[in-house]
């Protein structure tokens, strides 16, 4: 009989031990499934964000190269009967032009509006022996902004400079002679111009149209200075 008991409290002992096991089995189960299901925070935090490249920066514009003669097929060039080239039109749009003193190792003479128009056109530079600037050659180019006429250029045609609205720097020659008509009508930007005392002839229409507050600097007693007076005009001598 003792030893039946005994028996007994053994198996009894055995079915708890393993009820035990069991149970933990189970839970560390339980407690592993729950480990490897991902939260919606978890799936952010491991998911990687695409890489996002920054814009290239724009490329500047190189700047124009004021040294650099303009070519000969940049014009449109004809020929007169006694040989001499006449530019007839300047069908580029660089915006520094420099004329040089031939072209095809000729002279040449430059056509009424040979620049008519053109809205590349910033800076203009005339070559040393650069006789004159014929009418209209500049009109209506609006971005223009510098004129460099050389040492020898002595007459300025009719309506030269028309229309050339952003024009703010005019550099005349000593030996100027002439202003025709209407030469700086337009020219709004320009706010004061030197007219060397060589100029003599001076169209009486030449500043209408001029910038109303465009300050004439000359030499005192020169033929400006008596032009400037009969018409109005703002003179400082210089």
């Amino acid at each position: 009989m003792k030893r039946k008991n005994t028996i007994v409290s053994i198996l009894l002992a055995a079915v708890v031990v393993t009820s035990a096991f069991c149970g933990c089995q189970k839970k560390s189960d339980t407690e592993e499934g729950r480990a490897t299901v991902n939260s919606p925070a978890d799936a952010v935090t491991n998911t990687t964000a695409p890489t996002i490249e920054a814009p290239a920066k724009p490329t500047a514009t190189p700047s124009p190269d004021k040294n650099r003669y303009t070519t000969a097929d940049e014009f449109i060039i004809n020929d007169n009967s006694d040989g001499t080239q006449v530019l007839r039109l300047y069908r580029s749009e660089n915006a520094v032009i420099r004329l040089p003193e031939t072209y095809n190792g000729r002279p040449y003479i430059l056509g009424n509006a040979v620049f008519c128009g053109n809205e590349g056109i910033e800076e203009i530079y005339f070559h040393d022996n650069a006789g004159y600037v014929t009418a209209m050659m500049l009109w209506d180019c609006i971005n223009l902004k510098k004129v460099d006429l050389g040492p020898s250029v002595k007459s300025i045609g009719a309506y030269a400079f028309c229309h050339c609205e952003k024009l703010e720097e005019l550099i005349l020659s000593d030996c100027l002679e002439q202003l025709d008509a209407f030469f700086l009508r337009g020219t709004t930007a320009l706010k004061s111009i030197y007219i060397p005392p060589s100029v003599e002839d001076i169209d009486p229409r030449a500043f209408i149209g001029a910038n109303e507050d465009l300050i004439i600097y000359g030499k005192f007693g020169s033929p400006i200075h008596y032009f400037a007076i009969a018409n109005k005009l703002i003179f400082i001598a210089k």
